[in-house]
């Protein structure tokens, strides 16, 4: 008895002075927490660092904080939108449960209250007279993607006992993070609260970066960088929300996200490349080579009036990053003109010359150029992985609004104008906007009992299309009003009869 005791102290204090060991190798600057952007992807290490808003969460990488105040994101004891809740459903109630990403939440609204859910509950209040109230159970987060919202729904959603369940989502699945998939990383999750408390020791750090460094490959290629959700992985997660809800008897109505075809291709992470954690840039370093390029973009005062003069300071600060030479159009198409006849097959030097033209009123050299460049670019990169693919988005963005002007005068250019916005979006994996494959992936849930599909793109194109948009997916108020007065007719229609 009295040797197992001498051994077991003994192991004690030889577990206290490594420990105390590993604390002073990490207070004198030997990094060894992991690299978040190869380890964590650089949205999670944001969302969970750099938000007022939210902190991390064992299960679903972050969440809403608990108890905030703040006219737009007022959170419960819970970590979700709204007053308390008792989770025990009333007979009398009639209760949403609504899940998603950022655009429910009501990024860039000044009130929760001009939401689309909290809209619809309005609606539905006035003719719902069965019913003591309609009450709304508001789970989104901003950065979700489809895997996280149905980790949710399996283990903490249905304690609600919704008589409806609205999904919004998409935005974030079509985007690269890092090079793991959100799969891969809520699988890490696996024993949080051990995982938690471990972390708490420097050794467990040191030996998880050792681990780390180990089975990671010699060089992270940008061919290596993956989407957050895999378009198959996609239509698997929302099948299995659906059938959870088939489950327990909740209608589900999927909402197709609109996007604006105007917002700049492969802008919208570059004002975060270079934030750090423990040191080191959360964004992989191929992402932020990718992004630090040198890119003139096509900006048309007019048409991006709405998001120049009514829009958040964050949204502003991504337009104003994009890279200017802030020379005249004349001075600008001589000094790329002098640059391309030293390097003729540089992509991005024949797209600023194909801008200085567009700036310059010469549309039709503009087009010339800004079509060279994008065949350039696809000449010169054979890779076809998502970060190779997104890299080219730009040439076909600007390539779009040159012809866009060109529409002003010869109105066959405006087919081909937006087929070239589309074609920017559809490659914009450096960007929050779902994709079309991912949309394909929802039609593909047509036709099973009980899902029913919404779609407000129609309705946003023809009540305001661009100027309908805060930023790159988030509706205005009106752009809210439009979703919540579809949904109110689909559920009228085919649910609540």
């Amino acid at each position: 008895m009295k040797r197992a005791l001498f051994s077991i102290v003994a192991v004690a204090i030889a577990l206290g002075v490594l420990e105390t060991g590993a604390r002073l190798v990490e207070h004198y600057g030997c990094q060894t927490g992991p690299v978040p952007a190869e380890s964590s992807g650089w949205q999670a290490t944001f969302f969970r660092t750099f938000h007022d808003w939210h902190e991390p969460d064992p299960d679903l990488l972050w969440r809403f904080k608990a108890n905030l105040e703040h006219p737009l994101i007022t959170t419960n004891s819970s970590h979700l939108l709204g007053g308390k809740i008792n989770r025990k459903k009333s007979e009398s109630v009639f209760r949403i449960l609504l899940l998603g990403d950022s655009s429910p939440v009501g990024i860039g609204l000044s009130s929760r209250k001009q939401a689309f859910g909290e809209q619809l509950c309005r609606m539905l209040d006035v003719v719902l007279t069965d019913y003591s109230r309609v009450e709304l159970i508001n789970t989104t987060v901003p950065g979700y993607s489809s895997e996280q919202i149905r980790v949710y729904l399996e283990s903490e959603g249905w304690q609600f006992e919704p008589d409806l369940t609205i999904l919004y989502c998409g935005n974030n699945d079509a985007s690269i993070s890092g090079y793991l998939t959100d799969r891969e990383l809520l699988q890490q999750q696996s024993f949080g609260p051990a995982r938690k408390l471990l972390s708490e020791l420097a050794l467990y750090r040191m030996a998880r970066v050792a681990l780390t460094s180990a089975n990671a490959p010699e060089e992270l290629q940008p061919d290596m960088l993956r989407l957050r959700v895999s378009t198959d992985r996609f239509h698997q997660n929302l099948k299995s929300i659906a059938a959870l809800c088939a489950e327990h008897s909740s209608p589900l109505v999927i909402v197709k996200p609109p996007v604006p075809l105007l917002w700049p291709a492969l802008l919208q992470f570059k004002v975060l490349g270079d934030r750090c954690s423990e040191g080191r840039p959360i964004m992989p370093e191929a992402m932020r080579q990718v992004l630090a390029r040198e890119i003139k973009y096509c900006f048309d005062p007019v048409r991006f009036s709405h998001l120049l003069d009514n829009t958040d300071v964050f949204t502003q600060l991504v337009i104003q990053s994009a890279f200017t030479d802030s020379l005249a159009p004349v001075e600008a198409i001589s000094l790329y003109s002098r640059q391309l006849d030293i390097q003729p097959d540089d992509a991005v030097t024949i797209n600023n010359l194909g801008v200085s033209y567009w700036q310059a009123g010469n549309y039709r050299q503009a087009e010339t150029t800004l079509r060279r460049a994008r065949e350039t670019y696809v000449r010169t990169t054979t890779n076809l992985s998502p970060a190779f693919v997104a890299g080219g988005a730009p040439f076909l963005y600007n390539l779009g609004v040159n012809l866009l002007s060109m529409s002003e005068r010869d109105t066959t250019k405006l087919a081909e104008a937006y087929t070239a916005l589309d074609s920017a979006l559809q490659a914009d994996y450096f960007s929050l906007r779902i994709k079309a494959v991912y949309l394909d992936q929802i039609d593909r849930l047509e036709g099973l009992p009980n899902v029913f599909l919404y779609d407000p793109s129609p309705a946003v194109r023809s009540n305001g299309a661009e100027s309908l948009f805060i930023d790159h997916c988030h509706p205005t108020v009106e752009g809210h009003r439009l979703i919540a007065t579809g949904l109110f007719q689909l559920i009228m229609r085919d649910i609540v009869q």
